[in-house]
């Protein structure tokens, strides 16, 4: 029993250094269980060294993984910076929209509305052949196109001023957009003026010729 005790002990020991002795044959069966036992061992060590080789190409496929996430991380910081501005690039009016020949527009239109309006409104106020129907409807009718013509500059002055995000040329087709409007403004203006004028300057002439008719009675 000592024997067979003492077998098994070399066998143990010498199992934990990777290798069974040939030394140990005096047990029956013995020979043949350790060669088994030696196969089982190369076998197992063969599969380490795979599994080593593995684990190897595996952390290296995770370095270049982790390489590409920092790569991905970087880029994705700088669009970030990017991003926030262009963000406040649109949140501002540019120097060259603000000194532009649309904001000068604007501001000559504006002066140039409310000349018409004041020049008109006496002109047509002066007329001799007007009632004072006549002359009420038109001031009524000048005066609202001014009142459309100040909520198309403020509307200007908005787009020129607001933080709201939006492009520096949408800015500038929105300006010279109301533009257009405030332009239409002064049109409207002048040819209500001129339709007074030309209305008073028609009685006039059928006055005068009705007198000269009487006259050449």
């Amino acid at each position: 029993m000592k024997k067979v005790i003492f077998i098994i002990t070399i066998l143990i020991c010498q199992i934990n250094y990777g290798q069974i002795g040939a030394a140990v044959v005096s047990a029956p069966g013995v020979e043949s269980q350790i060669a088994v036992t030696n196969t089982s061992i190369n076998t197992l060590n063969t599969k380490i060294a795979t599994l080593n080789t593995k684990v190897t190409q595996t952390n290296q496929k995770l370095d270049k993984i982790i390489s590409l996430l920092e790569d991905l991380i970087e880029i994705e910081d700088r669009n970030k910076e990017i991003n926030e501005e262009e963000l406040q690039a649109k949140k501002t009016t540019p120097d060259y929209l603000i000194n532009s020949s649309s904001i000068t527009s604007a501001l000559d239109l504006k002066e140039e509305i409310i000349n018409a309006f004041n020049t008109c409104k006496n002109k047509v106020e002066a007329l001799d052949n007007l009632s004072s129907s006549e002359t009420s409807d038109f001031i009524s009718s000048i005066t609202k196109e001014l009142s459309n013509a100040v909520k198309f500059y403020n509307e200007t002055n908005t787009y020129l001023n607001t933080q709201s995000i939006i492009n520096p040329e949408e800015r500038g087709n929105k300006i010279e957009d109301l533009n257009k409007k405030l332009k239409d403004v002064l049109k409207n203006i002048l040819s209500l003026t001129d339709n007074k004028v030309k209305i008073s300057q028609k009685r006039e002439n059928l006055s005068t010729m009705t007198e000269l008719t009487k006259t050449g009675q």
